[in-house]
């Protein structure tokens, strides 16, 4: 919003919603409890969390930790839990919990979307950890 405000001077309103889905939902509901004090000179005026992500991983974690070969799509949404995790908590490295074909994906999530891992993905790698 600061950046249009900036681009084009008085030619949009200071109201504003924010609107995402999945892990962009988690994201709205964190802006609807702490974005409006960051940005005081605009109002934000609703926000609509989508399917809102960021729960529930644990269980992420002990599926791929009991199942030994899991789902490829499975396998290939865990590089970007744990990536996800590093980003929250930078003391987290996660290229020291994974196995070196699981490190190879890591990498590769790290470049691509879930689609794109999912597409690619012929066979879990073995072993994970």
């Amino acid at each position: 919003m600061r950046a249009l405000h900036s681009w084009k001077p008085r030619q949009f309103s200071k109201d504003w919603m924010v609107m995402g889905h999945s892990q962009g939902g988690a994201a709205v509901i964190a802006v609807a409890a702490q974005g409006q004090k960051d940005a005081l000179e605009l109002n934000l005026k609703a926000a609509i969390p989508l399917a809102p992500g960021g729960y529930q991983y644990e269980c992420i974690a002990e599926y791929v930790e009991t199942n030994p070969n899991p789902d490829t799509n499975v396998a290939a949404f865990f590089p970007i839990v744990l990536l996800g995790a590093a980003a929250a908590d930078p003391s987290i490295n996660v290229n020291q919990l994974v196995s070196p074909d699981m490190r190879s994906l890591l990498n590769q999530a790290r470049k691509r979307c879930l689609s794109e891992l999912q597409t690619e993905l012929k066979q879990a790698p073995q072993p994970i950890f």
